[in-house]
């Protein structure tokens, strides 16, 4: 996992690219490349683009995010926060 610049996380072993906006295809096209790009547009269309929500995600180390709310956890069954990945992705640069 990488911050190629603040705002973003890209998680190579997951296949994708984040803001704090969710799931990002520019993003993951861009750091990850095409090829990346295009397994999670199968993804989708494999679960269907209404069963797919891009601002619920698990990065492959199993922190939790949802863009939404604006918050990530330790996992998906565990609130404890995850300050670096909140720093990241939903604190405002100085």
């Amino acid at each position: 996992m990488f911050a190629p610049e603040h705002g973003i996380i890209c998680d190579q072993k997951a296949g994708f690219c984040v803001d704090s906006f969710g799931i990002s295809m520019e993003f993951t096209k861009m750091y990850l490349g095409e090829e990346s790009q295009e397994k999670m547009l199968k993804m989708i269309d494999e679960v269907g683009s209404d069963n797919f929500d891009p601002l619920h995600y698990s990065f492959s180390n199993k922190v939790y995010c949802d863009s939404g709310e604006r918050v990530c956890y330790q996992d998906r069954f565990n609130e404890t926060k995850q300050a670096d990945f909140n720093a990241v992705l939903f604190e405002d640069k100085e």
